[in-house]
């Protein structure tokens, strides 16, 4: 299997073919796995991590050409050069937003449908939610994310103030991955240019990395630690303000930082 694309669909594709029994060769263009959702240190954790159960990856190159034999593409071709031979092909290099309705419509579109808080677009009888929608940001600008939570929050939103009702949906945003035996989740903001404390080792199977703005909590990332997790949404959620010695000390429980 040839995997085009280590975002998260590429990743988890990779996990699940090597348990599955499958010989995975991946291409991605970026230093490292992951690499726009969880910066440099983190996808550089994660391009080991499917190292060490057998993934071969090509990072900081890309896909020239498919050869097919016979209707199957059997040779992907890299801008190197390199020829890789494949059964299959995965290709996960994320999405462009289908707005050609709702711009023949007249609605305000860039980069998804610009919506408000509840999810109106530049018509006040019309709504949008989801993948599709360009909505206001938790962090003060706008975004278009693609995850299950915001999905679901953005849609009750939507609902909800087409029947009138009032509140809006700016969160940060939150997701998970599962490969191989490691639940990975984000919420929030992560980015190299944080401060970064690390509870836990990168060495073992489960750690906790809290991103901050100098005291304020901005992101969090969790591998296998789903309690921290349910604490690390309320602190990005409440933009807290955190004692940096206590944060960075494992036995201090994470919800005292609340």
């Amino acid at each position: 299997i040839v995997v085009v694309g280590m975002g998260v669909i590429g990743a988890e594709v990779a996990a699940s073919a090597v348990q599955a029994g499958c010989r995975v060769t991946a291409v991605e263009p970026g230093g490292a796995a992951m690499l726009r959702t969880l910066g440099g240190r983190f996808g550089g954790w994660l391009s080991e991590l499917h190292r060490a159960r057998g993934v071969t990856a090509h990072y900081g190159v890309g896909v020239s050409a498919l050869e097919r034999e016979g209707g199957t593409v059997r040779t992907v071709i890299l801008t190197n050069g390199v020829r890789l031979e494949s059964d299959a092909v995965v290709v996960g290099i994320g999405v462009d937003p289908n707005v050609e309705l709702a711009a023949a419509a007249g609605l305000r579109v860039a980069n998804g449908i610009v919506v408000d808080a509840q999810g109106r677009t530049s018509d006040p009888h019309v709504w949008a939610a989801g993948d599709v929608s360009n909505q206001p940001g938790f962090f003060g600008t706008r975004v278009r994310l693609e995850t299950f939570q915001n999905a679901a929050g953005q849609a009750d939103v939507a609902a909800a103030a087409i029947l009138g009702g009032a509140g809006g949906y700016v969160q940060p945003c939150w997701f998970w991955s599962d490969q191989y035996d490691f639940n990975i989740q984000v919420a929030g903001r992560i980015d190299d240019s944080l401060r970064l404390i690390l509870r836990g080792d990168l060495e073992g199977d489960s750690f906790t990395a809290l991103f901050l703005s100098d005291k304020i909590v901005e992101g969090v990332l969790t591998v296998n630690r789903g309690a921290d997790m349910a604490v690390g949404r309320r602190l990005v959620g409440r933009r807290a303000v955190v004692n940096l010695a206590a944060a960075g000390d494992v036995q201090v429980p994470l919800r005292s930082l609340i």
